[in-house]
């Protein structure tokens, strides 16, 4: 999230805790936490957190200590608001069970979805950036060009994607500032497929019942991904939910790397 900050100055803001300073070390890397704020126009909120890497590889709330749990269970409410409704997007187990623990003492509850993490190396995405070198060529009647269209809107807007009113904003927002790419019908100019970098710098892939099975995520994501190696400063990544064997698969055979289970958790307001 923070490399995508350029993109939204206004929405995003970013926090620290260092649980060193109350013994007068300096702040470093190893002891450091950051909390990235998202807030959507929707209502809803995303929060992404660095953790220590010798907290990250435990699985037990115990790796947290007592004055990181305090300062999560008791925020400053314009920070952290446990009375809002609001989403953790990809973080490590240890602060899942602490976030579930926190929502249900104050009456709430959480829905939890555990994924895969996957990157790509730079150097392999750059030399994918033409699709038309993928093994699986592109359907001569779709082509791939930017989702920042109306019909690229429209087809965000589908679904389970949509919210309220405000979800429209945020998404043409999204598409406004980051880079995407979707597979066009070349006879209606509907998008069959799309693959897009979200506010909080992973890529997200986007494809409705109808046009599952067709290729067209592959070509899509395949486009994407060499576009930000050779483009941008990103390191494309993405998180997949362990039960989406179909992502999971297209994201293996694209030449993706999984490196460890994260999750989103989302907080619900009773």
């Amino acid at each position: 999230m923070v490399q995508m900050q350029g993109s939204y100055p206004t929405e995003m803001s970013f926090y620290t805790l260092n649980t060193d300073s109350s013994e007068g070390r300096s702040r470093d890397e190893k002891s450091c936490w950051i909390l990235a704020k998202y807030d959507r126009e929707d209502t809803l909120q995303y929060f992404g957190i660095s953790i220590p890497s010798h907290v990250s590889s435990r699985d037990d709330l115990s790796a947290i200590p007592v004055e990181v749990q305090s300062a999560f269970a008791s925020p400053p409410p314009e920070i952290l608001n446990w009375n809002l409704q609001f989403e953790f997007v990809g973080i490590d187990r240890p602060l899942t069970l602490l976030v579930s623990r926190i929502s249900i003492q104050n009456g709430n509850a959480t829905e939890i979805l555990p994924c895969q993490f996957f990157y790509f190396p730079r150097e392999k995405a750059a030399a994918g950036r033409d699709a038309g070198t993928n093994p699986n060529p592109l359907s001569s009647s779709f082509e791939l060009k930017s989702l920042n269209s109306p019909a690229g809107t429209a087809y965000l807007l589908a679904g389970r994607w949509y919210w309220n009113e405000g979800t429209k904003l945020f998404r043409t927002k999204c598409l406004e500032r980051c880079p995407s790419v979707g597979a066009y019908s070349k006879e209606t100019n509907e998008v069959g497929s799309a693959a897009l970098v979200n506010p909080t710098g992973h890529v997200g892939i986007v494809a409705l019942d109808q046009h599952q099975r067709k290729g067209l995520s592959l070509q899509c994501l395949t486009k994407l991904v060499g576009f930000l190696a050779e483009q941008t400063t990103l390191i494309p990544c993405s998180m997949v939910h362990l039960r989406n064997e179909a992502s999971m698969g297209l994201h293996v055979k694209a030449g993706h790397v999984g490196t460890h289970i994260c999750d989103f958790v989302f907080h619900n307001k009773n």
